[in-house]
């Protein structure tokens, strides 16, 4: 393969892989209904196969990219070999041989299809693709806009017109629609362009943990840089900072307008556990330092854009506090009158995971086969479901179960330890972002239920399972 071929290939590669991570936040899609699609005209979209913009994308990533392997001498041998003794095939593998198991054999052929696809795109960011500034970058670009979209929505309590680039549509007195009550009103939380605001929050999450570097990441620019050059590029850095600056104070208002309070929880958590981690960093510096030792770290040690997060933290908190103080209370109140307990979507949850479980003891091994659990809902129910109870359970790991049986589930966790292996401190901010998504699968099962969703959680792992560290950044996590 002539080396302009090579450049041209993966060029393109890269081309549409950027590509896909600006489309990812834009649920455009065409869907076919099958026979179990609507309950008593209610549809239930996990029923349904459903063709997105964000496919063809990956079709040309993963094309583009098979064509450059076949060119290299040896190229499919040494990626089959690897993929062969990697937990990813098994775990396709299982997949495949659920359709099998599938009652309803066409949408389980569709859900082999699709965690194939997912699978495909973490073979690809994983052996072929290491440039994670820029996509943290690109993320953090989208969900500006998506925060925009997202204020827009919560202000007009309405759908803005954006149904061309994938906007839910929906208003006031609607049935199905995300909201919550705060007075004497009921108020319809953010959507951006994501199907439910809880995936929004994740898009956000990702987002803001990303900012978070960008801006660490800033004061690693002057390194090994003449005066002369610092001077010249001063102007470019306030440029940057000012631009990261605003991005953090739009995007923590996008994920507390999203009300979701999974979301509001894990970035809470990731934010405490970055801020141990540099105090734990911190000491170990000085206690470098205190000794004699020749590396103490210092370079990795920025204390001074540390407290600039920190600002820029409180600031948009105090800000979310005065415009949205009232709604964010009413939100995460629990008192006598408003029982946790009882809430309707915390009892839906109960339901959901009880079925799950039922599932799960009546075919142990190999599960019902992907994407079949709801249409098989009503088997394991103690009561009669109505229409929009019929649902994922929210909870990845049991979905996984119910569907994959306990076979499937062992192989998705040892494809995930084997992804966490990879994890280092100069993979900090990648860590803790995969790891907000795990912990987020227990609350919610749009990592494996919705395109969006499960685009994000492999591209991340991904680039968490990648060889290298941070595009151009070794060494650099925190």
């Amino acid at each position: 393969m002539s080396n302009s071929l090579k450049i041209f290939s993966f060029s393109l590669s890269k081309l549409f892989f950027y590509a896909l991570i600006l489309l990812l936040p834009f649920n455009i899609n065409w869907v076919r209904f099958t026979e179990t699609s609507f309950y008593f005209g209610y549809h239930v979209f996990y029923n349904s196969s459903w063709f997105y913009l964000t496919d063809i994308i990956i079709c040309g990533v993963v094309l583009i990219w098979g064509w450059k392997v076949s060119m290299k001498h040896g190229g499919f041998k040494q990626v089959f070999n690897n993929i062969f003794t990697s937990p990813v095939f098994y775990f396709w593998l299982i997949s495949a041989i659920s359709i099998i198991v599938s009652r309803e054999t066409l949408l389980g052929f569709y859900g082999a299809v699709k965690i194939s696809e997912f699978l495909l795109i973490f073979l690809y960011v994983k052996h072929s693709f290491g440039e994670t500034r820029k996509v943290l970058w690109l993320i953090v670009i989208g969900a500006m806009v998506q925060s925009v979209i997202g204020i827009l929505q919560f202000q007009n309590q309405h759908s803005i017109g954006l149904k061309s680039f994938g906007e839910t549509f929906f208003a006031p007195m609607m049935k199905g629609i995300a909201e919550f009550p705060t007075g004497e009103t009921v108020l319809i939380r953010a959507y951006g362009t994501f199907p439910h605001p809880n995936l929004l929050g994740v898009w956000l999450f990702t987002a803001l943990i990303s900012v978070i570097w960008l801006i660490y990441a800033q004061s690693r620019q002057d390194i090994d840089i003449s005066r002369e050059t610092k001077a010249s590029v001063s102007v470019k850095n306030v440029c940057i900072e000012t631009f990261l600056g605003v991005a953090v104070i739009l995007i923590s208002t996008g994920i507390v307008l999203t009300f979701s309070r999974t979301i509001w929880l894990v970035t809470a958590l990731a934010i405490a556990a970055l801020l141990i981690v540099s105090r734990l960093v911190k000491r170990k510096v000085f206690e470098r330092m205190q000794t004699g030792q020749r590396e103490t770290g210092v370079a990795i040690y920025h204390p001074r854009r540390i407290a600039l997060v920190l600002v820029l933290l409180l600031v948009s908190l105090g800000l979310n506090w005065i415009f949205y103080g009232q709604e964010i209370k009413d939100r995460i109140r629990v008192s006598e009158k408003h029982d946790l307990s009882e809430e309707e979507a915390v009892v839906n949850r109960q339901l959901f995971n009880n079925i799950a479980w039922e599932a799960i003891k009546d075919h142990p091994g190999f599960g019902l086969g992907m994407r079949n659990l709801v249409v098989r809902m009503g088997e394991y129910s103690p009561e009669r479901l109505l229409p929009h109870l019929h649902q994922p359970v929210h909870n990845l790991y049991l979905l996984i179960t119910a569907e994959l049986g306990l076979v499937g589930f062992t192989a998705f966790v040892w494809l995930l330890f084997n992804i966490l292996k990879q994890a280092s401190l100069a993979k900090l901010f990648l860590a803790m972002i995969f790891g907000g998504f795990l912990f987020l699968g227990l609350f919610d099962h749009y990592f494996w239920s919705l395109q969006q969703g499960g685009l994000l959680f492999w591209i991340m792992a991904g680039l968490l399972a990648h060889k290298n560290t941070l595009s151009g950044d070794a060494g650099q996590g925190v």
